[in-house]
C-alpha cells in the first residue's frame, strides 16, 4: 500500500509541476486568433489549470468547482461521465461551451462542444510531450475512425517515472461531423504498469 501512495505521490508531484510548465504554452502565439482557434487554446488552458494542476487533489478541484461553476444534474450527466460514477460541471465561458467532469475512479476530463480540431491536437501534443526530468512521454494510440455522422480521432499518452509502478495516461479525442455536439475531451487518468 505505501507503494502505491509513493506511485500516486510521485505522479501528483510531476503533474502538478507539469501543469505550471505547460500552462504559458497552451496558448497560441497570433495576435488575432480565430474564435475556434480562441476555444481550443482555452480548452487546452482549462485542461492544465483543473485535470493537470489538481490531480492529487480531487476534494480541492471539487470544492473549487462546486463553488464557482453549476452542476449539471446527474440525470444529464452520462454523456460526461462514460458509464461511471461522478459529477460534472458547466464551465462559464463568454466564447465556448466546456464541462469538467470528475469520476469517482479518479479519471478527470474536459470536454468542449466546439473548437479548430488542429489547435486541440496540437496543445495536446505540447502538453502531452512536455515531461519533467527524468520521466518519459509515449504515445500509444493514435487511431482515426468513422462513426456514422462524425469521424472521430482518439490520441493517447501515458507518462512514466522511473521505478514508479503507476502511469498517467493523457487522451485526446476529436470529432468532426453533423452529429460531433463534443468536439473534444482531454482526459487524465492514473493506470498501473504491471
Amino acid at each position: 500500500m505505501m507503494r502505491n501512495c509513493k506511485s500516486v505521490g510521485a505522479l501528483a508531484l510531476l503533474l502538478g509541476s507539469m501543469a505550471w510548465s505547460v500552462a504559458g504554452g497552451a496558448r497560441a502565439a497570433d495576435a488575432q486568433p480565430s474564435l475556434d482557434v480562441r476555444q481550443a487554446n482555452d480548452f487546452a488552458q482549462l485542461f492544465v489549470n483543473t485535470c493537470m494542476a489538481h490531480f492529487g487533489d480531487v476534494p480541492g478541484l471539487l470544492e473549487k468547482l462546486q463553488s464557482s461553476t453549476r452542476q449539471i444534474p446527474a440525470n444529464l450527466n452520462g454523456a460526461f461521465l462514460g458509464g461511471g460514477e461522478g459529477v460534472a460541471f458547466a464551465i462559464p465561458n463568454k466564447i465556448g461551451r466546456y464541462v469538467v467532469a470528475l469520476r469517482t475512479d479518479g479519471i478527470c476530463s474536459v470536454f468542449v462542444h466546439e473548437a479548430d480540431v488542429a489547435t486541440m491536437e496540437k496543445r495536446f501534443t505540447a502538453i502531452a510531450t512536455n515531461t519533467a526530468e527524468g520521466s518519459t512521454a509515449e504515445k500509444i494510440r493514435d487511431e482515426a475512425r468513422q462513426e456514422p455522422g462524425r469521424g472521430m480521432h482518439t490520441v493517447i499518452y501515458t507518462w512514466t517515472i522511473p521505478k514508479v509502478t503507476r502511469k498517467a495516461m493523457l487522451t485526446l479525442t476529436t470529432a468532426v461531423g453533423a452529429d460531433a455536439d463534443i468536439q473534444g475531451m482531454m482526459s487524465l487518468a492514473i493506470v498501473s504498469d504491471e
